[in-house]
């Protein structure tokens, strides 16, 4: 096995420690949902009807799989020079690490990009929910939508500025990579030992290590949202449907 096949099998084993995370979150949801369906009669093939909470880990899982498979993708075949002779490519070792950085980069902004994607929608969703404390009628995004639930839950100052960065790392996708605030200069956020870094005009520093400790501070955070007292006392909150695309 190649230097470059063991780093790769070293992701894969992380991204597995994560997912075994995201399962015991949905075992537990899971448990609870019979209870939820008998309770609130909700009806499985209308998709509103599902509950935003369940949902979200669900949706997180597959995302999560995706970039698993890959990272399996980039071992088994990237990395093997049968794999070019069989397409018919002349291959050289220049060419194999450059798709192979390559493949690593869309996974990394495709885990960003829909990561964030699903945090927003499910924000919203018990934003939107009109339950208690939670009556939001507009939003303008997720660094919006996460400070309003953040703010009416438990968890705010522990993970405020996690929902932040993310935010942040979501708008430079649509910069071509790098990053261009509407207001404000370079600046670095630091936690848990990891740094995020943010230099106007240039490309954020998001690698493979950030991508595997963002799947694991995300779904513990969420987790937290959605079994806060304010979060879990909403009988049902339905799936948050926008009627156009989501301001950054």
């Amino acid at each position: 096995m190649t230097p470059d096949q063991i780093e790769v099998n070293g992701w894969i084993d992380a991204l597995d420690q994560r997912e075994e995370q995201l399962s015991q979150y949905r075992g537990q949801l899971d448990q609870d949902y019979p209870n939820w369906k008998a309770k609130f009669d909700l009806d499985h093939t209308d998709r509103g009807y599902h509950d935003a909470r369940r949902e979200y880990f669900q949706n997180l899982s597959v995302i999560l799989q995706n970039v698993r498979l890959s990272f399996i993708f980039m071992r088994d075949q990237i990395l093997d020079p049968a794999w070019w002779n069989s397409i018919g490519v002349k291959h050289s070792a220049v060419q194999t690490v450059e798709t192979l950085y390559g493949y690593q980069t869309m996974a990394r902004q495709y885990s960003l990009k829909e990561t964030a994607s699903i945090a927003e929608q499910t924000l919203t969703s018990i934003a939107f929910s009109g339950h208690g404390q939670f009556e939001l009628t507009s939003s303008d995004g997720l660094a919006n939508v996460s400070g309003y639930v953040l703010r009416r839950t438990s968890v705010s100052k522990d993970y405020k500025i996690q929902f932040h960065v993310l935010s942040q790392l979501r708008n430079t996708i649509h910069s071509n990579g790098t990053f261009s605030p509407k207001k404000g200069g370079n600046t670095s956020v630091e936690y848990g030992g990891t740094t995020f870094t943010f230099d106007v005009g240039k490309p954020v520093g998001y690698d493979n290590s950030m991508m595997v400790y963002m799947f694991g501070w995300i779904s513990e955070a969420m987790w937290k949202i959605v079994t806060s007292p304010q979060v879990s006392s909403i009988p049902h909150c339905r799936v948050y449907q926008p009627q156009s695309e989501p301001k950054e």
